[in-house]
C-alpha cells in the first residue's frame, strides 16, 4: 500500500514499475483534504501519516501549504496487490511551520473537564490515599504553589512544616521496594525546549512513616543536591513501603516530572534516563532502516484527523477530508481508533470515510479555507461611545476574531510564560480606550461606592510624603486628598488597587474585567492581518515611544529610562500615547501600568487552561488566591511591554505600577 503526491503522475509511476499505465488490478482511492481554517495563519503545512490495519507506520509525507490556493490538497492511496479490500489509515494534521514538537512516540493526552484540586486539610489526609510511585515510572504532576511556608525550609528545620505545605503544593507517593538496593529519586521539570532540567524551589523528602517526620530518611533542600541534569537524592533501601514528599516553595505552580531509578550494585551510577527508554512507539520502519521524522506537529496547535480508507483492488474511489476547525487543538487516538471529527474536545470512533465512485482530481474543487463559522463575529453599532469630560472613560469597540494566545519565545517559564500556545477565539467587545484613571474612581466614590476590601488608599506606607515622591507612589490618596501641596491627578492611571476592587469598579459601569485572552487579542491581533509582537507592532519600543524602564531603584525595577522621568504620567500624555496604541485605539496597553485581569494565575499547560474551549477561553477559580497581571508599567524593563507579557498578583494584593481596564459586551442588534 502507497501513499502517492499527485506531484507526481501516478500512470508515471505505476509505468515505472512495468505495469500498463491502466489501474487494474491496482485500487486507488484520490483523497482531498481540506481546511476551514485560514492559511497560512492557522495551518501552513499537511503532515500525513499513512498506517495499515495492524497500525503499522507505512509512510510519512510533509506538505508546505502556505497559499489558500494549496488547498484542498489531493494525492492517492494505492494497492497493488491483489485480492479483497485493505484497509489503511490516514492521520493529516494542519499546523504551522514553527510550532513542533520532538517526536517521542505516541503521546496521547485526552483533554478532560477541569475539576479545581481540594486542598488537603492535613499531612495525614494527604498521606491516607497515597497514590504508588512504581519503580522506574514517571509520574508528572503540578505542584500547585499558593503561598510561602512560613519560617524558611531547611530540611532538618522544616520537616514539619509540610503540614503548612499542603496549602502550598504538595505531593505525596508510596514507594514499594521489593529488592534491597541503592536507589534515587529524581525530580525535574519540563519547559520549551528543555525537556528535562533540574528544579528549584523544591523540597524533597524520603521517610519510612508518612507523617512522621522522625522518620525521614533523606532530603533535598531545593536543589542543593542537583546531580547532572535532575535533581534528587540517593539511599540504600531494604525491602518495604517507604513515602516520598515533594513540596513546592514558590507561590506560583510548577509542572514536574519525578521518578525512582535503582543505581547498579557496583558502578554506583545511576541507570538509564526513563524518559530516554520510554518506548517511542511506533517507528517507521522502510527497509530495514528506521525513517521516523524527528518531529511532529505539536498537539495543542494542530488539526488532527484519523481517517479509514478501505482500498479496493481495480476499483477507484474518491475520499474527502475536512481538517475542521473546531477540531484544533484535539489529539487523535491512533491506537484506539479516534478522531475529532466536528466538536470540540469530542473524540469519535473511526469509521471507514465514505468513498465516492470515480477519481475527482479533475474536477474544480472549491476549498473551505476560511470558513469556519467562529471567524464571523458580529460588530458594533457605534465605533466608540461618549466620554464624560475628564474621566477618560471612552470606550472603543473591537471587532472579535481568532488568534494564538500566548507567545512560546518568553523565557519565562510555568505560570508566567507564554507556552504552550494555543487557538483562542475572542468575540467583539467595547474596551476602555484608557486604563481606569483617577477621576473614574473619584466619581464612583461620589456615587457611593465602597471598596469591598476596604480600599488600599489609607496606608501611609503606599502613598507620597512630599511632592518628590509623588512618581512613585499610589496615584490616589484619601490621607492627603485636597492638599494643595498634592495634586488630585484625575488624569493618571489608578494604582494601588487591588484585584477585588478593580472587578467591583468594572462592574459598577456594567462591565468587568478583561480575561488574559482578551486582553492579548487587543494587544496583539486585533485590527491587523497578522498578529504582533507589541500591541504597536513588532519593534521594541524606545523610550519616547512607551512608558516602561522608569524605576529610580535598580534593585527593584528597569531603570532603562528613568533619567527621562521617573514613575508613571496621566493616560493621554505625549508622546506615549501616541506610539503605545493600537490599530483600533486603545492607549497604554504595553507600558504605563500592568493591568488586572479576570483570570486565576496559571500555566497555559495547566489543566484550568487545557480544559477551555477556543471561544472565550477562561481560567476562573473561584478561590485562586493568584489572579494574572498583564502587560508592562512603567517600572518593567521593555521585554515587559510585549503583548503575551504577565505574572502574577494575590487578590488583595496592591502596587503603585499595577491598575486594570474594563471590558464590555457588545449589545444584541
Amino acid at each position: 500500500m502507497k501513499l502517492v503526491s499527485l506531484a507526481f503522475a501516478l500512470p508515471w509511476l505505476v509505468a515505472c514499475s512495468g505495469k500498463p499505465a491502466e489501474l487494474d488490478p491496482y485500487g486507488e482511492v484520490l483523497v482531498q483534504v481540506d481546511t476551514n481554517l485560514r492559511v497560512p495563519h492557522a495551518v501552513s503545512r499537511v503532515r500525513l501519516d499513512l498506517f495499515d490495519a495492524e497500525r503499522r507506520w507505512l509512510e510519512s509525507r510533509d506538505f508546505s501549504t502556505p497559499e489558500p490556493s494549496d488547498f484542498p490538497l489531493s494525492f492517492s492511496i494505492y494497492e497493488a496487490a491483489s485480492g479483497g479490500p485493505r484497509t489503511a489509515y490516514l492521520r493529516a494534521r494542519g499546523y504551522t511551520d514553527d510550532h513542533v514538537r520532538d517526536y517521542r512516540g505516541e503521546r496521547f493526552e485526552e483533554r478532560v473537564a477541569f475539576e479545581a484540586p481540594t486542598t488537603k486539610a492535613s499531612l495525614e489526609a494527604a498521606c491516607s490515599d497515597a497514590p504508588v510511585l512504581a519503580l522506574g515510572e514517571l509520574r508528572t504532576l503540578r505542584l500547585r504553589g499558593e503561598a510561602f511556608p512560613e519560617g524558611g525550609l531547611s530540611c532538618t528545620a522544616s520537616a514539619g512544616d509540610f503540614d503548612k505545605r499542603t496549602s502550598s503544593g504538595l505531593a505525596v507517593f508510596r514507594l514499594p521496594i521489593e529488592d534491597a538496593g541503592r536507589y534515587r529519586v529524581s525530580v525535574a521539570t519540563s519547559s520549551p525546549g528543555v525537556e528535562w532540567a533540574p528544579v528549584a524551589d523544591t523540597l524533597l523528602s524520603l521517610r519510612t512513616v508518612c507523617a512522621d517526620a522522625q522518620s525521614e530518611l533523606a532530603c533535598n533542600d531545593d536543589e542543593q543536591s542537583g546531580q547532572g541534569a535532575l535533581s534528587g537524592l540517593s539511599r540504600t533501601l531494604e525491602p518495604g513501603d517507604y513515602f516520598v514528599l515533594i513540596g513546592n516553595v514558590a507561590p506560583g505552580p510548577m509542572d514536574v516530572g519525578v521518578f525512582v531509578q535503582q543505581r547498579d550494585a557496583f558502578s554506583n551510577v545511576p541507570t538509564d534516563d526513563p524518559v530516554e527508554l520510554a518506548r517511542e512507539e511506533p517507528r517507521l520502519i522502510v527497509a530495514g532502516v528506521d525513517q521516523t521524522p524527528q518531529l511532529e506537529p505539536e498537539p495543542y496547535l494542530a488539526v488532527d484527523r484519523l481517517a479509514r480508507i478501505d482500498v479496493e483492488p481495480g476499483v477507484q474511489r474518491t475520499a474527502q477530508l475536512l481538517l475542521e476547525g473546531e477540531c484544533l487543538g484535539t489529539m487523535a487516538d491512533l491506537q484506539g481508533l479516534r478522531s475529532c471529527l466536528s466538536e470540540e474536545g469530542v473524540l469519535s470512533a473511526v469509521e471507514a470515510e465514505p468513498l465516492a465512485a470515480g477519481r475527482a482530481r479533475d474536477r474544480e474543487s472549491v476549498s473551505a479555507v476560511g470558513t469556519w463559522a467562529k471567524y464571523e463575529h458580529p460588530g458594533c453599532a457605534e465605533a466608540t461611545t461618549p466620554t464624560t469630560p475628564g474621566l477618560y472613560d471612552e470606550r472603543v469597540c473591537v471587532t472579535g476574531g481568532a488568534f494564538l494566545l500566548g507567545d512560546a519565545t518568553l523565557i519565562e517559564r510555568g505560570a508566567d510564560g507564554g507556552y504552550p500556545e494555543r487557538l483562542a477565539v475572542i468575540p467583539s467587545l467595547f474596551v476602555d480606550r484608557y486604563e481606569y484613571t483617577v477621576g473614574r474612581y473619584r466619581d464612583a466614590r461620589a456615587r457611593g461606592f465602597e471598596p469591598p476590601d476596604g480600599g488600599p488608599f489609607n496606608n501611609f506606607e503606599r502613598i507620597a510624603l512630599d511632592a518628590a515622591d509623588l512618581t512613585r507612589a499610589c496615584s490616589y490618596s484619601e490621607l492627603l486628598d485636597g492638599s494643595p501641596q498634592f495634586p488630585e491627578q484625575e488624569d493618571f492611571p489608578l494604582s494601588c488597587v487591588s484585584w477585588l476592587t478593580a472587578r467591583a469598579l468594572c462592574e459598577l459601569d456594567g462591565g468587568r474585567l478583561p480575561t488574559v485572552a482578551e486582553r492579548e487579542y487587543v494587544a496583539s491581533a486585533a485590527g491587523r492581518d497578522f498578529e504582533t509582537a507589541y500591541p504597536w507592532g513588532e519593534r521594541k519600543p524606545a523610550c519616547n515611544e512607551s512608558l516602561f524602564g522608569r524605576w529610580y531603584e535598580p534593585s527593584h525595577g528597569s531603570t532603562d529610562c528613568a533619567e527621562e522621568a521617573s514613575g508613571p504620567a496621566p493616560v493621554d500624555a505625549e508622546p506615549w500615547a501616541s506610539f503605545d496604541v493600537t490599530p483600533e485605539g486603545v492607549v497604554g496597553l504595553g507600558g504605563s501600568l500592568a493591568e488586572w485581569t479576570a483570570d486565576s494565575h496559571r500555566a497555559y499547560s495547566d489543566p484550568c487552561f487545557e480544559s477551555q474551549p477556543h471561544f472565550s477561553p477562561r481560567c476562573d477559580e473561584a478561590e485562586a488566591p493568584l489572579r494574572t497581571i498583564a502587560g508592562g508599567s512603567w517600572r518593567s524593563p521593555a521585554a515587559g511591554t510585549r503583548a503575551a507579557s504577565r505574572t502574577g498578583g494575590a487578590v488583595a494584593g496592591i502596587d503603585p505600577w499595577v491598575g486594570f481596564r474594563c471590558v464590555y459586551e457588545v449589545p444584541e442588534p
